[in-house]
């Protein structure tokens, strides 16, 4: 979660970079401890770490949005009027 806080301000690319590379290096640097840890939290059950994350993450994706999203063609976007029976009734 300090990745997602930290790339506050930054670009989506050095953002998701950032999460990325801490989600890498917790299982590179201490592979035993993960795997203890997450053996522990399944047996558990424990997900209140991980919806935490998973809010941040979401908060992180709403935040560039508008980087994310693809723009409607002309095609799609005059399909959608045919679908929506636009000025039929």
């Amino acid at each position: 979660m300090k990745a997602v806080e930290d790339g506050k301000g930054k670009g989506l690319k050095s953002r998701l970079r950032l999460v990325v590379r801490a989600l890498v290096s917790a299982h590179y640097y201490r592979p035993r401890l993960n795997r203890v840890l997450e053996t522990e939290e399944e047996r558990l059950g424990s997900e209140a770490d991980d919806s935490a994350f998973h809010a941040n993450l979401l908060q992180l994706l709403r935040d560039h949005k508008k980087e994310i999203a693809m723009p409607a063609s002309l095609l799609t976007a005059a399909g959608a009027k045919v679908l929506s029976f636009e000025g039929f009734f």
